[in-house]
């Protein structure tokens, strides 16, 4: 029967973009520091023939040269903010929906014995099949919600919590059988329900096969009088769609061995999955937290009376308590549990972004943060977003010393604490930010870097011409290690010669001097044994080490000339093997 549904307006507005138009702006501007976004740009929404992400993304490194000069391309923003973004209830965190889409895959984690470990709250993001969707862009809009539903049904409350996959997450493909099996059953029954009566939903929904085909059918009721460009043809079409990504899910989840209702509705399996704990590292120490390892203990009935009293002793004593990776595993021998000992250590990537870290979920539904890493981003704020010291004043070090003085509390290297609270980072922004502007903020203007190739006798000269030799008298004697890592790293596959790396060192020229005017940034980079991870150089001077002052004035007399470079290049090869902090 033909539909009597009134004709289709030639562009009808794409439904339910507001919300996540908002949420995208919210999470770039988290991001990158404000005082690094100019004031001229301004988000924008489709109509476009690109990505929202990418439309924006591109958009914002354009016009923010050359504040996002530590940037190489508009791909390493984006990739920057795309794994900012990566985590487990980052709806919850940013307010807002899941069909926000950053057009790339996420990474998971292996195990140390090589099995593939995702968090139980990522399970939607490899079900992704929106760019294979047989629906109507118009109507689209309603399959994605429905969707978004059923996730949420699927989320458990412990976000940390995490399992090991069958075979290697891989990003969803759909070929012309799948296609054509869904165009010819738009519904697993069949409807008979006429195509120009209202369907009713709830009704529907009472004599579904299953949780999971109610719960849908329950959506599609709740969300479809928002979606007037639907008619019943394309709504049996959404149900289809819907239960066929659903249905993907399931079979994976019951390969999982997992109980996640309402995708497994019977009783759960009677064997246990396999337990996983994250796993973090700092250099050469690994450890994990404390709390993961009692629950697993409690999961798996294997505490004793002398293990509950040592880690709720642990526990009770310190906030983000940690346990090393061999005390774990002590724990695990001693306790004998067979399924215990099948446990796998999830390695945990945690890279070091420009600026915003990547949250960390907890044990108790919040975010954490390595507390290197939250001290590491109150350093970039003051360096380069704030630019501190490119409008210092000789008077202002004590204003500088008051401040940190004011927060070595949080960041105190007695307690061995490897992680931080959010919100408790948060705390620490506002303090700063407040401190900012009653004391050190003063008007400037943008500096416009001259165009330098980079190398060490570029980096001299721009440190001089930003006159932080001024404000750090020592800071050119960092010019030569820190060039000379970062020219190592084309081992790797970098090449570390594009003038935009300049901007890169030239920050990590001003932490290092700063981490030594405020020594117990130092102490506290040293015990977290984190002193490689933020470039922190050893170039004290002693038995064996290089005569900096005569290096430098060497330097500086120096031509440009590549022969001259590769020259004094030998000698700071030599001295870079002992300039790392170990």
């Amino acid at each position: 029967m033909a539909s009597k549904a009134p004709p289709l307006p030639s562009s009808p507005p794409p439904p339910y973009t507001p919300r996540r138009e908002r949420y995208l702006e919210t999470s770039i501007r988290k991001c990158i520091p404000k005082e690094l976004i100019p004031e001229t740009w301004k988000f924008m929404t489709y109509p476009s023939d690109k990505p929202e992400f990418t439309l924006n993304i591109e958009s914002l490194f354009s016009q923010g040269q050359p504040q996002l000069g530590m940037f190489e391309s508009a791909k390493e923003l984006g990739d920057t903010v795309a794994q900012y973004m990566e985590f487990p209830k980052n709806k919850e965190h940013f307010k807002k929906s899941r069909t926000t889409r950053i057009e790339r895959f996420p990474e998971f984690p292996k195990s140390l014995t090589g099995k593939w470990c995702m968090y139980t709250n990522d399970l939607y993001k490899v079900f992704d099949y929106h760019k294979y969707s047989t629906l109507r862009v118009d109507t689209n809009g309603l399959a994605e919600v429905v969707l978004e539903d059923m996730w949420d049904e699927l989320r458990i409350e412990k976000h940390h919590t995490m399992f090991v996959c069958p075979h290697e997450p891989l990003p969803p493909t759909f070929d012309n059988a799948h296609r054509g099996i869904l165009l010819a059953d738009l519904m697993a029954k069949g409807s008979t329900v006429p195509l120009n009566a209202k369907i009713d939903w709830m009704w529907l929904a009472k004599t579904g096969e299953n949780d999971m085909t109610t719960a849908i059918l329950e959506s599609m009721g709740k969300h479809v009088a928002n979606f007037p460009y639907v008619d019943n043809k394309e709504a049996q079409k959404i149900v289809s769609w819907v239960g066929y990504v659903l249905g993907e899910a399931t079979v994976f989840i019951q390969k999982l061995g997992i109980h996640l209702p309402p995708a497994t509705s019977l009783a759960p399996p009677d064997d246990k999955p396999t337990p996983v704990i994250r796993l973090f590292s700092s250099d050469s120490k690994s450890f994990v937290f404390a709390q993961d390892f009692q629950d697993i203990l409690f999961e798996y009935n294997t505490l004793s009376p002398e293990y509950i009293k040592s880690i709720s002793k642990l526990i009770g004593m310190k906030t983000m308590s940690t346990l090393s990776y061999e005390e774990v595993m002590e724990m695990v021998e001693k306790v004998g549990n067979p399924d215990l000992k099948k446990l796998e250590f999830a390695k945990m990537k945690n890279d070091l972004l420009m600026f915003t870290q990547t949250p960390i979920p907890t044990y108790h539904s919040r975010f954490c943060s390595l507390a290197a890493d939250a001290l590491y981003e109150l350093l970039m704020d003051i360096i380069v977003a704030k630019k501190v010291f490119h409008t210092f004043q000789e008077k202002d070090w004590n204003k500088i010393n008051e401040f940190f003085e004011s927060i070595k509390s949080h960041f105190d290297i007695d307690r061995d604490i490897y992680f931080i609270d959010f919100e408790e980072v948060e705390n620490i922004k506002k303090k700063w930010e407040k401190f900012y502007i009653d004391h050190l903020k003063r008007d400037s203007k943008l500096i416009q870097l001259k165009k330098d190739k980079f190398d060490v006798n570029g980096l001299i000269r721009t440190l001089k011409f930003l006159k932080l030799d001024k404000c750090f008298g020592d800071i050119v004697e960092y010019a030569h290690p820190i060039f000379t890592e970062m020219e190592n790293l084309k081992l790797n596959g970098k090449i570390w010669t594009s003038p935009h790396y300049l901007y890169v060192a030239i920050a990590q020229c001003q932490m290092n001097c700063l981490a030594r005017k405020v020594p117990w940034i130092l102490e506290f980079f040293e015990k977290q044994n984190s002193c490689n991870r933020m470039n922190i150089m050893n170039i004290s001077t002693g038995q064996g080490d290089i005569d900096l002052d005569k290096l430098v004035a060497e330097l500086e007399q120096m031509g440009t000339s590549d022969k001259k470079q590769g020259a004094k290049g030998n000698v700071a090869n030599k001295k870079n093997k002992n300039n790392k902090k170990k």
